[in-house]
């Protein structure tokens, strides 16, 4: 039950969450329409969560673009 816990209040709605709008805000401050900037923070993320759901996270990696796999692979490092 715990594990569930954390998995679900830190890091689906606390990680995921505010990663969503951190990506949205600074989208908006470098002057996308916010209407766009909704659209490529959060649903963009649905997308990259299917795929992961589908077949882990080096599908996700295998059927996005490679400058994204590229990028969450640094990302990971530094985190």
């Amino acid at each position: 039950m715990r594990d569930d816990l954390f998995g679900e209040q830190a890091v689906l709605c606390g990680g995921a969450t505010h990663l969503v709008q951190a990506g949205f805000e600074t989208l908006v401050e470098a002057g996308y329409p916010p209407e766009m900037a909704y659209f490529e923070c959060l649903h963009e993320l649905k997308l990259i969560v299917d795929l992961m759901y589908e077949g882990g996270i080096a599908n996700m990696r295998y059927r996005s673009r490679t400058p994204l796999s590229t990028a969450t692979i640094r990302v990971a490092r530094a985190l």
